[in-house]
């Protein structure tokens, strides 16, 4: 595994049953740097934070053909595993360096299957870590977050 790097764009595609644009400058999206031996539970945290969210659900990680994908292998909270889901393992136990991810690569990201905000994750580089540098770290923000739970008047 090393200590590598992993910088990750991750591109919010929709929720709340709403779409957001895909522009050319990328729609909202964040940038995160991660280290490879951290956890996939620890990717969400990042992304979590990221988003501006502040109301924990459950969520999972999916590496398939795209979003929604039945056949996609799912990494997930070991809370009332999915007993259907064509399991990689679960979130807290699976480190980023461990996937075999590519530059290129992409995953997706399910979060408050209620509401679905879904993710598009790419590996946009793979590196080595800064020396002292705290990761993971957020290095690029575009667009604004949408509110996890609009305002009711």
């Amino acid at each position: 595994m090393g200590k590598r790097l992993f910088t990750l764009e991750v591109k919010l595609l929709h929720g709340r049953g709403r779409r957001f644009p895909q522009t050319k400058k990328g729609g909202i999206t964040r940038t995160i740097a991660i280290r490879g031996e951290h956890k996939l539970e620890k990717l969400h945290d990042a992304i979590f934070s990221a988003f501006d969210r502040f109301d924990t659900h459950l969520y999972q990680f999916e590496f398939g053909a795209g979003p929604h994908d039945r056949d996609a292998v799912i990494y997930e909270i070991d809370y009332e595993p999915d007993p259907f889901a064509n399991r990689g393992g679960f979130v807290e136990d699976t480190r980023i360096g461990d996937l075999n991810l590519e530059v290129g690569a992409k995953f997706w990201y399910r979060f408050d299957f209620g509401d679905d905000w879904y993710h598009e994750i790419t590996v946009i580089d793979i590196g080595e870590p800064e020396p002292k540098t705290r990761y993971p770290k957020v290095v690029d923000r575009a667009g604004k977050s949408p509110p996890q739970y609009p305002s009711v008047i």
